[in-house]
């Protein structure tokens, strides 16, 4: 088998069994001119028939090599104008956007060719007729072992020594790397049989980046130890890939037993303190990144969670970094961010404002609103008037029917969150008992106790409204009522309550 049919092979089987490149998609080569993109082109120009793509080139001039980088550019153009191929030249100055966002040039350059790449991606979907749309760059096998290499180096795990993706999506791209299986020196060789020209970066042979160093000086002494260690990182790679994926079946089998609920993830203790470690820190870390903490949980932090896990303390609970938080309830471990059950600073007179009172007496009336039922933010809630404005005026019920005095009535209403010493009757209860009794019956999470809304007259509570408060389930879903002022059947006076849920501010 000469080079070149060598290659496309290695290229063909990584598109049809690795990326799984589809019919009718569309190419975008990141194309610097070297080696590595001037092969990529070319193999990719070879195969686009049989894979039914079509392609096209984006190159990115940092403007670092001056006229040597010029240069690169216009071998690019010249190379793509020969080949028809559509070529796409951006243009920063990469040195000068790393020292006012104060990161090195390596990581600037590598964000501004990235950036570069998903506007020319997007550009092409917007204009193009294609089934899909990939990003191809030109990884080779030498880059992958040059990968774990230095990820080992820094410290890494399963996930750090799988290396560089076939096939990856980052902010709905998806990049490609065909050249993976293919060693630097037949990439060369097969530039050389195809007589096809490059360029050389004369940076590539400077020891002043970490990749550069780990390829000009690391690995050639490593080969001293074993020639093919090359080869033996990669294969390390694949090793890695196929526990990392073993790891998200796994991961995935847990999740699919999880509830989400209001920027929460709940999960059953018991099946978390069954999971091998191995399985349960990736199960909480794939929680915190579903709930946006992608950085940030140390050792440390994975150590407090198995604490709570596995602890007999019903509330344990630990804060994590960006205001995130595991708490150990009814069984349940939940991951969660703190202010998301967090109704705002609302005062007790903006509650209020969200309820409105209504005094009925007339027959069709009251028949009308017993038919009432909670549906959106609002809820609804029905109660004797003259019980309730006898309890306030301690006066006789026969009474309290003859005397207009709804305003005073009202002002002693109020529309708040729990207070120390609240109690209720629940409805079809006889006796008190106290609020947070309640919420520990009805399984409400602590950290949303405070966001219940209430309507009281001092500690009493008449009516605890229930969920869709903020557009938040606060674990109270029906709410309850006061067994003591309940409407009965002959009841010809009726307090209505409507209300509508606050939303929160900003």
């Amino acid at each position: 088998m000469d080079i070149i049919e060598k290659v496309e092979r290695l290229v063909s089987a990584a598109l049809l069994y690795e990326i799984g490149i589809t019919d009718n998609s569309h190419v975008v080569i990141g194309l610097s001119g070297g080696a590595d993109s001037v092969c990529l082109l070319d193999v990719l120009m070879a195969l686009s028939y049989e894979h039914k793509f079509d392609v096209s080139a984006v190159h990115v001039n940092h403007q670092i090599r001056g006229q040597e980088a010029d240069e690169d550019e216009e071998f690019v153009k010249r190379m793509c104008e020969k080949n028809g191929i559509p070529c796409e030249v951006l243009r920063y100055n990469c040195e000068e956007l790393a020292k006012e966002t104060r990161i090195s040039t390596e990581e600037m350059g590598r964000k501004l060719r990235y950036g570069a790449f998903y506007k020319v991606a997007e550009k092409v979907r917007s204009e193009k007729d294609v089934s899909e749309v990939f990003i191809a760059t030109a990884h080779n096998l030498n880059d992958q072992a040059e990968t774990v290499l230095m990820r080992i180096i820094r410290g890494t795990g399963v996930e750090g020594l799988s290396g560089i993706h076939y096939l990856r999506s980052v902010e709905g791209n998806k990049i490609i790397r065909p050249l993976l299986d293919v060693k630097r020196d037949d990439i060369e060789l097969y530039c050389a049989a195809r007589g096809l020209k490059y360029v050389s970066d004369s940076t590539n042979f400077e020891p002043i980046y970490t990749r550069n160093k780990i390829r000009l000086n690391v690995i050639p002494m490593l080969e001293e130890i074993n020639l093919n260690v090359t080869d033996a990182l990669a294969r390390l790679a694949q090793i890695a890939r196929e526990d990392r994926d073993y790891f998200a079946s796994m991961t995935d089998a847990v999740f699919a037993e999880a509830a989400f609920m209001n920027g929460s993830i709940l999960f059953n203790r018991e099946i978390l303190k069954k999971l091998h470690p191995a399985v349960r820190r990736r199960v909480l870390k794939r929680a915190f990144e579903e709930l946006g903490l992608t950085q940030g949980i140390t050792a440390l932090h994975m150590e407090a969670m198995d604490q709570i896990i596995f602890s007999g303390n019903a509330s344990a609970s630990t804060n994590l970094p960006r205001g995130f938080s595991m708490a150990n309830s009814y069984g349940e471990i939940r991951i969660f961010k703190s202010d998301e059950y967090s109704l705002g600073h609302y005062s007790d007179e903006e509650l209020k404002e969200n309820l409105k009172i209504s005094i009925l007496r007339d027959k069709q009336e009251l028949s009308r609103i017993r038919g009432l039922s909670n549906n959106g933010n609002k809820r609804f809630a029905m109660f004797s008037f003259k019980k309730i404005f006898g309890a306030i005026f301690d006066i006789e019920l026969a009474e309290a029917g003859k005397i207009d005095e709804k305003d005073n009535f009202v002002r002693f209403l109020q529309v708040r969150t729990r207070r120390q010493g609240d109690y209720i009757s629940p409805l079809g209860m006889k006796g008190s008992k106290k609020l947070q009794d309640l919420f520990t019956d009805e399984k409400v999470y602590k950290e949303q106790r405070g966001n219940v809304p209430l309507v009281c007259i001092g500690s009493e509570v008449l009516w605890v409204i229930g969920d869709d408060v903020s557009g938040k389930t606060t674990g109270m879903k029906h709410g309850r009522i006061n067994e003591k002022y309940k409407v009965d059947p002959d009841s010809d006076e009726v307090l209505l309550l409507e209300y509508c849920a606050v939303k929160k501010k900003e």
